[in-house]
């Protein structure tokens, strides 16, 4: 029964001493990784999650719930991210994903845009293109510009200088490869959006 597929298809406890009621949180964290990965529901409302695996090992609850409790920021409520550390990432996996605070994990999403170039909007009043950035829920106003590309660019830099201050403010609150990957972070010319 341990072995048995019950989640999703994929997901089994497997045999060790975790389990879905003394580890609840860590079992709730697995169970919704693998939610977003293999059920046709999950993945209908939250598009970005087509194509995302989970590491097959991760498959088994034992090694998930191995890697999250003796991870250093376990119990800090932290969330799993998959998209920090390598870009691009499509695979839940111990060596790709990392905890980060929800602050931290927010902060790196790029916001769906309407446009290709992220950050740019068309005014249609002034004939020119506009740039504003959301942080900390307040809309800040970046320019006016003649072009589509110039109104991301300013984007792009407001949005990677805010995430290197975040880097700084979370420096020492979450693990090493977390804050070199924050001061590396970089907004993709699509905008495509991490989930």
């Amino acid at each position: 029964m341990k072995n048995k597929r019950t989640v999703a298809g994929v997901g089994f406890i497997g045999r060790g001493s975790y389990n879905s009621v003394s580890n609840a949180n860590e079992y709730l964290v697995w169970r919704d990784i693998i939610y977003r990965c293999y059920k046709p529901k999950v993945m209908n409302r939250k598009t970005c999650y087509v194509n995302c695996e989970v590491d097959e090992r991760w498959h088994d609850f034992q090694n998930f719930a191995d890697w999250y409790v003796k991870h250093e920021f376990s119990g800090f409520g932290y969330q799993v991210d998959k998209d920090l550390l390598v870009n691009g990432n499509k695979i839940y996996s111990p060596e790709r994903c990392c905890l980060l605070p929800k602050e931290v994990n927010g902060k790196i999403q790029t916001s769906n845009s309407r446009t290709k170039l992220v950050g740019a909007t068309f005014h249609k009043v002034s004939g020119r293109w506009q740039s504003q950035i959301r942080i900390d829920g307040k809309n800040l106003f970046l320019g006016t510009f003649d072009t589509q590309m110039e109104a991301h660019l300013a984007y792009v830099e407001a949005k990677e200088s805010h995430i290197h201050e975040i880097a700084e403010k979370w420096k020492g609150g979450i693990e090493d490869r977390a804050y070199k990957a924050l001061l590396n972070w970089k907004v993709g010319i699509e905008g495509s959006q991490p989930c």
